[in-house]
């Protein structure tokens, strides 16, 4: 199993969350811009052009059961539109939750990022807090103690995968992208 992007989040979901409207936005990659560095490269590219921040999540999900939030940021150009110009694994456009309220979680260059369990399971709950534990070790740890301490929340999140991979095949419906992480529909993938 692994993380995939899917085509949208439920509205249910989109309402736990406290988010309406997910926006397509176009990436149109800067020349200068530099992977997982989004908010230097539009702060540069305000530099030069005109602009503002938009704060947002990119999301993905892992076995239909964990919703990952990545904080991201593109250029909020005069006329509203809004333009990813950071690199995105060759992705023409990206789903995008504007949130300005990050800002405020921002710790150095380091945007948050944020588990969500999808489901009520007590283990797949304990497993997205690890997840955001991983999260945050690149915040809080010298980059010296940095792989020990991922080692350390990876051992201990190895013993949720079990409850993962089970509650995921038990949810995911035959017409929704398969729990693996393919992005091909269920029917036609994990039967």
């Amino acid at each position: 199993m692994k993380f995939y992007i899917p085509n949208s989040i439920s509205s249910e979901i989109r309402k736990k969350l406290g988010y309406v409207k997910i926006r397509k936005i176009k990436v149109i990659t800067h020349p200068n811009s530099i992977k997982d560095e989004c908010l230097e490269n539009v702060r540069s590219y305000i530099a030069n052009h005109q602009g503002e921040v938009q704060f947002g999540w990119k999301f993905s999900l892992l076995g239909n059961v964990i919703l990952r939030l990545i904080a991201h940021a593109v250029v909020k150009k005069e006329n509203n539109d809004l333009i990813c110009i950071s690199p995105n694994e060759d992705l023409k456009e990206i789903n995008f939750l504007p949130d300005n309220s990050i800002k405020n979680m921002i710790e150095g260059k380091y945007l948050p990022g944020k588990h969500l369990s999808l489901s009520k399971n007590k283990n797949i709950k304990e497993y997205a807090l690890l997840l955001d534990k991983a999260e945050k070790v690149k915040f809080e740890f010298l980059p010296e103690n940095f792989q020990i301490e991922l080692d350390r929340i990876n051992s201990k999140a190895s013993f949720y995968l079990p409850t993962v991979y089970s509650e995921s095949i038990k949810i995911t419906k035959m017409d929704e992208c398969c729990y693996c992480g393919s992005g091909i529909l269920r029917a036609f993938c994990h039967q």
